[in-house]
Formats: structure tokens, sequence, C-alpha cells
């Protein structure tokens, strides 16, 4: 018995969308399966390279975990080895200050070694020499060393240098701006003060920044802005100045110790003007247009014109 063969089996069977417009109209999407496993394959894609991305970015992070401990573990090592240098440099002095005063100490004890025979050898004049007071003879005493002298504190040496100045015309402000550097052994600490001088004119002005009392155009010394350093740092002092037109054309820099000894005094030609303050105009008040009903002028603002004398409607003079 023989197979029907139908108009449907020759085709191969296949599925697709179609879409039913408004109108009852049968849309078909064209090659939909195609695009459909063209959308699945580059969301794979998309998602691999995203996992891939996430990978590497995990291991970039844990990388710089362990560089950021790393990093911490080392500071601290250089922690304890500052530490433990500034206790090697205090151990140092303090044996260089032993082995000083154990050379100033030695010279007396060899004196007395060299004087103290002759004194034994010479015979008292009244005892006769027996055995009695040659065993009860006691050794004249030893001299004392002496005293070691106090080593004297070294005072420290600072430079300055690169003074910057400035106005700030918002807060009225100078600002002065240096390097102080430590040019001596061990740390220097102190107290620094900028001097700002006018045309020596007929009024001569001296500023100081901070404000610090002056004598004869110099700081006292007591008063000042602090500093400690060990190799250099940057100062930045500052005080308002409210004086339009005030032009300094010299600088000097003063540093003094903690008990207001001078270490340093450092002149600077300097140019800072001081601005003038903006002034604002006055209002001008426009006088008032003549009135259209009365046929008189309007005085300005603040005056008072004269009343108009009558005139005759004939015309006859007064």
């Amino acid at each position: 018995m023989m197979k029907k063969t139908t108009i449907a089996s020759k085709y191969k069977k296949s599925w697709t969308v179609l879409l039913v417009d408004g109108q009852g109209r049968i849309r078909r999407i064209p090659h939909f399966r195609q695009k459909l496993w063209a959308i699945i394959g580059l969301s794979v894609v998309a998602l691999a390279i995203a996992a891939v991305m996430g990978l590497l970015y995990g291991g970039t992070l844990r990388k710089q975990m362990a560089l950021a401990e790393t990093v911490g573990t080392l500071e601290e090592e250089i922690t304890a080895l500052q530490q433990e240098n500034e206790l090697l440099k205090a151990r140092a002095v303090r044996m260089e200050a032993q082995a000083a005063t154990a050379e100033k100490t030695t010279v007396p004890e060899a004196r007395v070694a060299s004087v103290s025979p002759q004194v034994e050898a010479a015979p008292p004049p009244t005892a006769p020499e027996t055995e009695a007071t040659a065993s009860s003879a006691v050794p004249p005493p030893a001299a004392k060393p002496a005293a070691a002298e106090p080593e004297q504190k070294k005072e420290p040496q600072v430079d300055v240098e690169g003074l910057k100045l400035a106005y700030r015309a918002d807060t009225e402000t100078i600002e002065a701006e240096f390097v102080i550097k430590n040019t001596g052994q061990g740390a220097a600490g102190g107290r620094a003060v900028v001097v700002l001088h006018t045309d020596e004119g007929a009024s001569p002005l001296r500023f100081a920044l901070p404000s610090v009392p002056l004598r004869n155009g110099q700081p006292l010394g007591n008063r000042g802005r602090r500093f400690s350093i060990s190799r250099f740092m940057t100062l930045t002092l500052q005080r308002k100045f409210a004086e339009p037109g005030t032009q300094f054309v010299r600088a000097a820099v003063y540093a003094y110790t903690l008990e207001g000894k001078q270490l340093l005094e450092k002149p600077f030609d300097v140019t800072l003007a001081i601005p003038e303050k903006e002034t604002v105009p006055a209002a001008v008040v426009a006088p008032a247009p003549p009135s259209a009903d009365t046929g008189t002028i309007a005085a300005p603002f603040g005056l008072e014109l004269p009343e108009p004398e009558p005139q005759d409607p004939t015309g006859a003079q007064p």
C-alpha cells in the first residue's frame, strides 16, 4: 500500500513568529531564528568577557592589598630603625662624654703619684726613726681629681632662602613664606620673625609678621613663630594690614633661640605695594521732568525753587 504524499510533506517543518497588527494584517519577522541565536551568542560572549574582567580585577585587588600590607610593614621597620639609630647616637655621645671625663681625671692622678714619693722620703724633724713610728706612718692623702668641666651646648645654626610676599585683598592680610634650613649638627628649634621696611623717608614704617614688639626696628626675640627642624621646613607668616598705598621695599628675616638669643638676620630686597580700595560712585538723582498741567519746573531732590510771580493777562508791565 503506497504512502500518500501531500503538499505539506514536501516542505521542511519549521517555526517562526508572526505578529498581527491592529488592522488584522499578519507581519512576519524575517530570519527570526538567526537573529535569536545571534543575540544569545552575543550575550554569552559578554558574560564571558565580564567574568574574565572580574577575575583580573580580583587578582589586581589582591596584589594591591598585599602591597599595602608590605608598605605598612616596611614603614614599621623604618620607624623601629630610626628609633634604634637615635638610641645609638645618644649612646655614642654618652661614650664620648665619658671618655673626655676620663682623660681629664687621669692627669691629676699622675701628678699626685709623682709627688708622693718625695713626701714620704722626707724624715720628720723631731721624732727619731723607729720601727713603731715607721710602721705607724700614714701616707699623705691623695689629691682630689679636678671636676670635669660641663660641656657647653652647641647653639643651632639655621639659614633662610626663598622669601615670598603676597597681599590678600579679600582678607586684607600680608602673607610671607620662606624656607628655613638647619645648617648645624642635631635638631634646631626657635622662633622666626619677618620685618618689612618702607622707604627711609620722613616716617619710615616697620611692620612685623607675626605681631611682635620691636626695638630699634628689630624684634625683641621673646616672641615669634616657633619652629623645630632636623633638615628644613617651609614657614608661612600672616598678619592683617589695612593701610592702602603703602609700599614695602625691604624685608629682613630674624631667627632666635627659645631663650631669645639671635641666630640669624638676613635681609631681602622685595617689592610689595598695598593697593587702594575701590570706591563705589554715589548715585546721581536725575531732575524730575516738568509738569504738563501747571507749566512749572519741579526742583531736584533736596532743593527748593522760588514761587513764580503772577503775570498781567493784558501784557502790561508793572
